[in-house]
């Protein structure tokens, strides 16, 4: 027993101690791209010239991005009931024309999903699921007061939300996400921490001067007014699960709550992690343990914007805790990292000091990643790769992100297996194949390795996943691949269908 035992933990080490090596083959590279002027568009207005500089804002992140081995972006398309394209429910965002409610002539989320997959990028439509406004402002358009007509938001301070206690208001918040889904190709879904107004909703004594207060009483529920604001949100967030899984489940679903967590998970049996305070349990109402604990995310993504040396929230036992909690449900955890802090006087500012602490923070999520889920999603793009500061994306590429990676496998769901493809030929620089069938809505892409000529299949899976990464060349949502300079002579081709879960089918050769 005492062998089998110390075999096993020889098997852990060695798995662990090529993950942290180099680049893992799976793991999740995104980045927080934000709108209302923070990332991106920067550029806003109506006119041909303001399109043009937007667009190319974007291909610059997208490029630097692709050339240092992320695997997509999450882009910011519905910030405040407002929407960066084509919606039948809500006003075009000031965050493009410049103005609430103005066309701005274009659909920044189509090419967005176009310029994401020709660079072989997953695109994550990210959404603020309630939130209205947060500035006191009160919009003004004829979405905005059909809503109030109808009840359907509520004001606390200076935020205008709609309100997740009244079914219409959920309803109406469900058929926004929908169209963004049924219409557009996007990868996945993202929310980020925004759910009640986090600005002191009145509870306990002082509950009656709340804006729910009598929806709460008039409910019938025997649950506190604290606990029914929960489980509002877990009602929308299980209902929206639900609704992917019929239409699209493998368009992946995360939530980003903030950094530390845990008020939920004595209810459930499990233990807090040991640093920090959770106070989105009781003033934005969110807790990401039941919609762990329920299967309604396929993913969490917790905001974990400190540095390992931070006393009241150290970045090692966060992780720990929310990689653990993530196993413990079976579901995946994708660490946001705070690239918007890269020049604060914690990291250490915008030099090599502070790169090392994110690559610290990389490999930290490697070595708590549990059945080879790792995954980071870095808050912002522009101090990642942009205007505000540059460094970091490349010193990631060559410190831990030293090969193109594909996204970690979701397995708790029935998939088609694909056949390989077939007909892989090379013309010039161009390597084809015939496109493999699979449903209208189905995620289809496909990975592209190099194998040294000579080398097998067999040789070049060492690994146990498919072929090994050190071989991979990138990800094509299209039947063709160009091929880089340097893998042009003296290699043979790989091709792989890759779906929406993360398998890849058998590889299809060339010939030569």
């Amino acid at each position: 027993m005492k062998r089998q035992l110390l075999s096993a933990l020889l098997a852990v080490l060695i798995a662990a101690g090529s993950m942290m090596a180099g680049s893992p083959k799976r793991e999740f590279r995104s980045v927080w791209v934000a709108a209302m002027g923070i990332d991106w568009p920067l550029t806003t207005g109506t006119d041909e010239a303001s399109r043009l500089a937007a667009q190319k804002e974007l291909t610059d992140y997208l490029d630097a991005y692709k050339q240092h081995n992320f695997t997509g972006v999450c882009i910011h398309v519905r910030p405040l009931a407002d929407a960066l394209y084509k919606s039948s429910y809500e006003p075009w965002s000031a965050s493009v024309s410049g103005t609430r409610g103005v066309d701005p002539g274009w659909d920044p989320l189509e090419f967005a999903v176009e310029e994401c997959h020709k660079r072989g990028l997953e695109c994550y439509a990210w959404i603020n699921p309630f939130r209205v406004d947060a500035s006191g402002r009160r919009p003004d358009t004829p979405q905005d007061r059909n809503w109030r007509d109808r009840g359907i938001i509520f004001i606390q301070g200076t935020w205008t939300v709609f309100d997740p206690a009244v079914p219409a208001a959920r309803e109406h918040c469900m058929k926004v996400i929908e169209e963004i889904y049924r219409n557009y190709k996007v990868d996945g879904l993202l929310f980020d921490d925004y759910f009640y107004p986090g600005v002191g909703m009145p509870t306990g004594d002082v509950a009656d001067t709340a804006p729910d207060y009598l929806l709460w009483k008039e409910s019938g529920t025997t649950m506190s007014i604290d606990d029914w604001r929960r489980n509002n949100v877990n009602t929308f967030v299980k209902e929206l699960y639900d609704r992917i899984q019929k239409e699209r489940p493998d368009m992946r679903f995360g939530i980003g709550p903030a950094g530390v967590g845990g008020k939920g998970a004595p209810a459930l049996g499990l233990e807090g992690p040991k640093a920090g305070h959770d106070w989105m349990y009781d003033q934005i109402y969110c807790d990401p343990l039941a919609w762990l604990a329920d299967g309604s995310v396929d993913f969490i993504a917790p905001q974990i914007y400190w540095t390992h040396e931070n006393k009241s929230a150290p970045f090692g036992p966060l992780c720990e805790w929310w990689a653990d909690m993530a196993e413990h449900f079976g579901r995946h955890n994708y660490v946001s990292l705070a690239s918007y802090r890269v020049d604060s006087k914690e990291f250490g500012g915008n030099n090599e000091k502070s790169w090392e602490q994110f690559a610290r923070q990389v490999r930290d999520c490697r070595k708590e990643a549990h059945a080879n889920t790792p995954g980071q999603i870095y808050f912002n793009a522009k101090t990642i790769d942009g205007p505000a500061h540059t460094g970091l994306g490349g010193y990631l590429a060559d410190k831990v992100y030293n090969h193109p990676a594909l996204v970690p496998l979701v397995d708790w769901k029935e998939h088609v297996e694909y056949k390989a493809p077939k007909a892989v030929k090379v013309t010039g620089n161009k390597l084809q194949w015939k496109p493999v069938k699979a449903d209208e809505k189905a995620i289809m892409r496909y990975t592209v390795y190099a194998l040294p000529q000579g080398m097998s299949v067999e040789e070049a899976s060492k690994g146990g996943d498919g072929i090994d990464a050190e071989y991979l060349l990138g990800v094509s949502y299209e039947p063709a691949f160009e091929l880089p300079a340097d893998r042009t002579d003296g290699y043979r081709y790989a091709v792989c269908a890759y779906d929406g879960y993360g398998y890849e089918s058998k590889p299809g050769l060339s010939k030569h």
